[in-house]
């Protein structure tokens, strides 16, 4: 790779990383007004039904999100047009189909369950939207398949936020007496349906050969097995990253889940640290590992692990003296979301100590032992919840998460050292991990 290509990628990294950093915090700012104006109790309901619409949402694309990165790119260089056009029709169709009957077999379920009536309402609610909820990520990734990177994310960090944040401000300020958990769910329609139509369109005029007509191939035994393997490792990093608030609901009350997912998202500003370190080390590390370059691999480690401590430091300082105050901004019911708070943090302070080793491990190839390593994690993830939150409740969850993800990051960071030779953390504790995992 040339210096300027090398440049280029660095560029368009801080391009995409700054872009997830403004969305973020727009999404702060989404949460913060929908809490305060729906109240705790409504905006649980509100939460807790879309942090289940994720993993909806990843059912539905069946893997082929990740899929047409794969596919797409490969058609355009070998000149398929009618395999190019067989992948994206096929791929939206599938998506279509599959969201509109997990909305109705899950009605369905959740009719035959006691839930409340209210509860039930913003369910049947979130099926109608995961369509556009999953027909849009699907449509992102085509962005980036296409090599429209940018757009994708502005799509689906900034547009996405953006535009339901106006439109529920709007609903707010002409009928505010309608506003619940309900209708939340119901005001992303507008803005989604924009930008599917949108990020439509950019794809059609930047491979217009897909969209004409002309004979369409279909390999769907080559494309399901693909996506299938694509589906199990996204599903698996779903749960673990969504268990605690899942299983909180189902053992605790609908309200608690919807404090600790508040407790969650603060947690994670531990994390940017760790989102950092990912993008200083994704645009150089291959290049490095391929001329097996050890030490100026382990230089690029030892920068990203600097700026990782750099940011993540503050972030944990801040929140463990001002965590009330920060919980108190959605109003003053999340503040009893404090301990969970601190715990979640805590532990993203420790994995962001120890790298971006999982990435590390799909860079080198290492990828299948990395998801054997994912799958424990879930399965210990689970009966750990399952454990503790009837005995402490979202405390509970929130130690089951920490346990989960201190221990996970620790196997891969052992591995990364044992195998590849590399210390994904900061120099001055290097000296007391080589003695940890020597041998």
């Amino acid at each position: 790779m040339s210096k300027a290509s090398a440049r280029t990628i660095e560029r368009q990294s801080l391009v995409l990383f700054s872009l997830r950093i403004a969305g973020m915090g727009l999404t702060f700012l989404l949460h913060i007004i929908v809490a305060r104006l729906l109240g705790v109790d409504q905006y649980a309901f509100y939460i807790y039904v879309f942090t289940w619409l994720g993993l909806l949402l990843l059912l539905s694309v069946a893997g082929f999100d990740t899929a047409v990165l794969k596919f797409v790119p490969l058609y355009r260089e070998q000149g398929k047009p009618s395999l190019l056009r067989g992948i994206l029709t096929y791929s939206q169709r599938t998506v279509i189909v599959a969201s509109i009957v997990i909305g109705i077999l899950g009605s369905l379920l959740l009719y035959l369950l006691p839930l409340s009536s209210t509860l039930y309402g913003v369910f049947i609610c979130g099926f109608v939207t995961l369509p556009l909820f999953s027909l849009l990520h699907l449509r992102c990734s085509w962005l980036q398949a296409v090599e429209q990177v940018t757009s994708s994310h502005l799509i689906h960090h900034i547009l996405r936020p953006a535009f339901f944040l106006v439109v529920f401000s709007l609903t707010f300020l002409l009928y505010p007496s309608v506003l619940n958990a309900q209708v939340s769910l119901c005001l992303w329609f507008p803005g989604l349906l924009l930008l599917i139509f949108y990020a439509g369109r950019s794809v059609r005029r930047t491979v217009p050969e897909a969209f004409q007509s002309g004979e369409i191939e279909v390999h769907t035994r080559t494309w399901y097995s693909e996506s299938s393997h694509l589906l199990l490792i996204s599903g698996l990093q779903f749960l673990l990253a969504k268990t605690d608030v899942v299983m909180l609901g189902m053992f605790d009350e609908t309200r608690n889940a919807g404090i600790y997912a508040v407790a969650s998202q603060i947690a994670g500003l531990t994390a940017l640290g760790h989102m950092v370190s990912s993008a200083i080390i994704s645009p150089r590390f291959s290049t490095l590992h391929a001329a097996r370059k050890i030490e100026e691999l382990q230089a690029v480690f030892s920068r990203a692990a600097r700026i990782n401590l750099v940011v993540s430091t503050p972030a944990l300082c801040c929140i463990v003296l001002f965590g009330l105050p920060l919980l108190g901004i959605y109003g003053v019911e999340f503040t009893t979301g404090y301990l969970s708070l601190v715990i979640l943090a805590g532990s993203q302070f420790i994995v962001s100590l120890l790298g971006a080793v999982g990435l590390v491990m799909t860079l080198t190839g290492h990828h299948k032992k990395a998801g054997r390593i994912i799958a424990l994690s879930v399965l210990f993830n689970l009966i750990l919840n399952a454990l503790l939150i009837p005995l402490l409740g979202p405390p509970g969850a929130a130690l089951a998460t920490a346990i989960t993800a201190t221990g996970r990051s620790l196997f891969l960071f052992r591995f990364v050292y044992r195998e590849l030779g590399l210390l994904a953390c900061p120099v001055s504790i290097q000296p007391l991990a080589r003695r940890l995992f020597r041998g």
